[in-house]
């Protein structure tokens, strides 16, 4: 579209000009202008080339949306959490050093720990089983983040294990308030529907900043997005969070974004996601 503006310009000012013009020498075909027949084509001329301006600025229609995530294949391998896996879609190795965010009463703390892979016997679906070192409940573990330290960690969220609870986003915002910092998670969806659909953006927003963490340009395959764990992970007094964002009904994408990196105008930063992939 941006190209045709310019051209476009130069044809209606052609036509506005060519039109005076034709009208002038008519003009002076009859008798010789005076002051007050000179204003008026003056006039003319200024109407035709004003109305033939246009803003050649992309409009907000046309500006593309960059989502802070856009469906990345893991390639960091910084993230996981406890649960079952297919093999073949696992590359973290038993042993391996962590360090986990775990439930302990109350509170939430970090500290470090190591994967325990098991495989599973005679397996239905799953052939791996991921535990860790350390007791207790594990959100999710995390590697290659310098600076964080063993120290209890604010927490303002943590999705609820009932089973028969739905816990997806739904079109609409989800409040959350850290620091005294209201925070605004909002799914978009232009066209409506149980799922996400096509054009569908997930919004953060505080402190005047708006940052599109996620975009469907195509919709998706009957997937839910949602918010698993929001808190402070990397001490820095802003918000950081885990969130599954997959596009698929039969697979899971947790992604963690941390605000310590977050470049200007912006409130988080994507540090790293894993997929677990169902049947």
């Amino acid at each position: 579209m941006c190209r045709i503006f310019p051209n476009l310009l130069v044809f209606l000012t052609a036509i506005g000009v060519g039109t005076v013009a034709v009208w002038l020498s008519g003009a002076l075909e009859t008798e010789t202008p005076t002051d007050v027949d000179r204003a008026e084509i003056i006039q003319a001329i200024e109407v035709v080339t004003d109305d033939a301006k246009f803003d050649l600025q992309p409009t907000k229609e046309d500006t593309p949306i960059i989502a802070e995530y856009n469906d990345t294949k893991p390639e960091k391998n910084n993230l996981v959490w406890v649960s079952s896996f297919h093999s073949e879609y696992f590359p973290y190795k038993n042993n391996s050093k962590w360090v986990g965010l775990f439930k302990e009463g109350d509170r939430f703390v970090v500290k470090p720990t190591r994967l325990r892979v098991k495989e599973i016997p005679d397996p239905d679906l799953y052939d791996l089983d991921v535990t860790t070192s350390e007791g207790g409940e594990s959100i999710f573990l995390f590697r290659d983040l310098p600076g964080i330290n063993a120290s209890e960690i604010p927490t303002v969220f943590l999705i609820s294990d009932d089973k028969k609870t739905d816990t997806s986003l739904k079109p609409g915002s989800q409040m959350l308030t850290f620091n005294g910092v209201p925070y605004s998670l909002t799914l978009n969806n232009p066209i409506g529907g149980e799922y996400p659909g096509e054009g569908s953006t997930l919004t953060l927003a505080a402190n005047g900043k708006e940052q599109v963490l996620r975009f469907l340009p195509d919709g998706c395959n009957e997937c839910y997005w949602t918010l698993i764990w929001a808190g402070d992970l990397d001490a820095d007094g802003k918000l950081d969070l885990l969130m599954d964002l997959t596009n698929h009904y039969n697979r899971e994408d947790r992604v963690l974004f941390l605000s310590c990196e977050a470049g200007a105008g912006k409130l988080v930063k994507f540090f790293g996601n894993f997929w677990s992939v169902g049947c």
